[in-house]
């Protein structure tokens, strides 16, 4: 009977812990991101992007008739690895980053001319503020600053196009704050679009020199938005967290208002708005959705191809604006 007795303790207790674990599953799982953390110290990854190469690009399409140019920033595929930042040769042959992430976020921009750089981005465990963790985003910056002054010289239009989703969105952050200083390249730039990534409003005082975009015909503007459930959701900490740049370099989201911008239209495939804590809360999930990471109701994997003719018909609806009034400031 003793036996007995602590054999269905034992069970009670695995059964309870099992419960639990279950029940905080998400929480775990993302506490486990030190796994995925490079064996090497950090170092720079060689070699260098060289964007005058074709080779160093993603994409670089040019279809007839286009009347802007789009800087795409991928978002991170680099989950795990031996080094802070993902190899260009390793980026050459990431699958899943050229066949799955990017062809359905560079469907809606389409219509215009894309260039997408490869460039050495950050690990998923470098994307926090723990060192060296900003030296690898620093990396990863500068060849997306690199990528953007060749990008400059071949775009086929005076018309931009800015474009970048998670990690991609960050980088991007830090490139339009470096173009505080050259106001004959922001006065280009007709839309761009940060998503997947926390903005802090506070950002646009200074940190980033564009405003949100307001009305339909607004242009020099920006556009943000996370999207999650309505109901019971987890979003993980390196996302409520984000890092975010600064003057100084960077910082982490504390509580404070994220830039919401909502591409849900009536005849939109999901409902919903962004909600009060600035995020988008979709109120129908969509159809294709799968729980990224183990993360319920976080809908980062389908942020913009879930809006993509929403997004599409924005991008030309604001380019064609841009168009008009540079035309009318050149008169």
């Amino acid at each position: 009977m003793r036996a007995l007795r602590i054999t269905l303790v034992v069970l009670g207790l695995i059964s309870v812990s099992a419960a639990i674990a279950f029940w905080q599953r998400y929480q775990i799982a993302w506490n486990l991101l030190w796994i995925l953390k490079p064996s090497q110290a950090f170092h720079e990854v060689v070699p260098k992007p060289n964007y005058g190469r074709a080779a160093d690009w993603a994409i670089r399409s040019l279809p007839d008739g286009t009347k802007a140019s789009v800087f795409y920033v991928h978002p991170t595929s680099y989950l795990t690895g031996k080094t802070w930042n993902q190899p260009l040769a390793a980026g050459y042959e990431d699958e899943f980053l050229l066949q799955n992430l990017m062809p359905p976020q560079v469907a809606p921009f389409s219509d215009h001319a894309v260039y997408a750089p490869h460039y050495r981005q950050s690990i998923i465990y470098g994307l926090q503020l723990i060192d060296p963790g900003p030296q690898a985003i620093d990396l990863a910056r500068e060849g997306v600053a690199s990528a953007f002054e060749e990008f400059l010289k071949s775009a086929p239009t005076d018309t931009i196009v800015i474009v970048g989703h998670s990690q991609g969105a960050l980088l991007l952050s830090g490139l339009l704050h470096e173009l505080r200083s050259r106001p004959e390249v922001m006065r280009r730039i007709a839309v761009a679009y940060l998503i997947g990534w926390a903005v802090p409003e506070a950002s646009l005082n200074g940190v980033i020199p564009m405003g949100v975009c307001r009305g339909e015909s607004d242009t020099g503007c920006l556009i943000s938005y996370n999207a999650r459930d309505a109901g019971d959701y987890y979003i993980p900490r390196l996302v409520r967290h984000a890092i975010n740049v600064t003057d100084g370099g960077y910082r982490e989201l504390e509580n404070e208002p994220i830039v919401c911008w909502s591409p849900v239209r009536a005849d939109s495939a999901v409902s919903g708005d962004c909600a009060a804590d600035g995020w988008l809360e979709i109120k129908t999930p969509p159809e294709d959705h799968f729980d990224f990471l183990m993360s319920k109701g976080w809908y980062h994997t389908v942020e913009i191809p879930l809006f993509a003719d929403e997004l599409r018909s924005d991008a030309s609806g604001r380019v064609e604006a841009h168009l008009e009034a540079t035309s009318f400031a050149h008169q």
